[in-house]
């Protein structure tokens, strides 16, 4: 999952309707299998998934629709963390460069 940037996150709403929502996939980061997304606790998404854990993603690489990109759909459940702790381990795996320097991957 290097490299590529956002993902778009799909969840089920109180009244069934689909809402997909952009979300920092941080190509940043070393991927071992595991996505971690970001939120406030107040946002919708919250919401959603602790009504329904089952969400969806979509990633894209560079390129585009007749190049060499690459297209991935997931789904899967999905928990909330929100033990500061746990959550801040991926952050902690980014380039020292990137954490000192203050850039933040939103």
């Amino acid at each position: 999952m290097a490299g590529i940037d956002i993902a778009i996150l799909s969840t089920h709403t109180e009244g069934g309707q689909i809402a997909n929502r952009p979300m920092s996939n941080d190509g940043d980061v070393e991927y071992d299998g595991t996505s971690y997304y970001f939120t406030y606790e107040q946002a919708r998404t919250v919401a959603d998934i602790e009504a329904k854990p089952k969400v969806a993603l979509g990633f894209t690489g560079e390129g585009g629709i007749f190049s060499g990109a690459i297209y991935v759909a997931v789904e899967g459940t999905t928990e909330l963390i929100r033990d500061k702790a746990v959550f801040k381990a991926p952050l902690d795996k980014r380039p020292r460069s990137l954490v000192r320097q203050g850039r933040r991957h939103t």
